[in-house]
């Protein structure tokens, strides 16, 4: 009888500890940046891959070509291999056709494409600007590892920039101020 009891009590508790998917936490995907000197790992720069939505970023052109390009002039901050999600407004007249959210082809540090021809739009028309949920490497949202190696190429120190993963840094593709 003790033996049934326990059985039961034992059922009972695993029933109350199980938990369903949709009362967990939901998983969160990050984006990792790898910076290299040769075939030595110098730099491991992580972020969330969902960040909150950035402040508008002004467009400073666009060009009449199918896909259109667009170029900011203070830099995006968008990584070079990554595709970034970005949600442009501010066009008008033949322009309106930008207004959506589009993943972009980097480019380069300034400038980034979207599918769309806009080569029957002429002139821009309107304040072109753009936003994203996207890590940007001029944010402050990373966390920055750094490793250093022997004259072997042996590695012998690996820490965090500022001394804990704390997504508080930013992350350039030429890191020279953690050096």
């Amino acid at each position: 009888m003790r033996f049934i009891l326990l059985l039961l009590a034992a059922m009972a508790l695993q029933a109350q500890t199980e938990m369903r998917l949709s009362q967990r936490n939901p998983d969160v995907g990050y984006q990792m940046i790898l910076t290299y000197s040769g075939t030595s790992l110098l730099y491991l720069c992580k972020a969330a891959s969902i960040q909150p939505t950035s402040p508008a970023i002004s467009i400073a052109s666009a060009t009449n070509a199918s896909p259109v390009v667009f170029t900011v002039s203070g830099g995006h901050g968008f990584n070079a291999s990554s595709l970034p999600l970005v949600t442009i407004s501010g066009g008008t007249g033949n322009w309106t056709a930008v207004n959506a959210s589009l993943t972009a082809t980097i480019l380069s540090s300034t400038t980034f494409s979207v599918a769309v021809d806009s080569t029957s739009f002429g002139a821009v028309s309107g304040t072109l600007v753009f936003t994203t949920r996207a890590p940007r490497t001029t944010s402050s949202i990373w966390s920055v590892q750094k490793f250093v190696y022997d004259g072997s190429a042996n590695m012998i120190w690996s820490g965090w920039v500022g001394g804990t993963p704390s997504y508080t840094t930013t992350c350039s593709s030429a890191p020279s101020q953690y050096q």
